[in-house]
């Protein structure tokens, strides 16, 4: 079995925190507790659309365990739901607002343009800012 060690992009995504926004994800089997929800956009060749998601965590002073859930609803009229699982931390102690972070992530879809998602898991790698609470991310995949 030879497995590819190259990872190629599959989009960026640009999530904001907004206060106002009501869950769009079910709490049970998250990781932690909610913290909030948003939205934002991903930007790719193949999966490009409008992003709603919600957090989960489990809350440390310089570092988190995270649970990120949410739909992307593709440009094209489709549905991919994700999930991402991993760690958040702060690795400048003078800039406690400027958090790293890794998961991996799950999708899940019906949309036939799109299935080939659900054999594959990204990973999520990027940044948040405690002071703009917005979200910075590029989301990658073995070729």
């Amino acid at each position: 079995m030879t497995i590819s060690n190259e990872l190629n992009l599959l989009f960026e995504m640009t999530l904001q925190y907004q206060a106002s926004m009501a869950a769009v994800t079910s709490p049970e089997g998250k990781i932690g507790q909610y913290l909030g929800s948003g939205d934002g956009e991903a930007i790719g060749e193949t999966v490009r659309g409008r992003v709603r998601w919600d957090l989960y965590e489990v809350v440390g002073e310089t570092h988190c365990q995270t649970n990120f859930a949410g739909i992307i609803e593709t440009d094209g009229g489709g549905q991919i739901h994700f999930e991402a699982k991993g760690f958040g931390v702060t690795p400048d102690p003078s800039k406690p607002h400027e958090w790293c972070m890794v998961s991996a992530v799950q999708f899940n879809t019906l949309d036939k343009q799109y299935e080939w998602l659900n054999t594959i898991l990204g990973l999520w790698d990027g940044q948040f800012d405690m002071k703009s609470y917005r979200h910075d991310y590029r989301v990658y995949a073995r070729s």
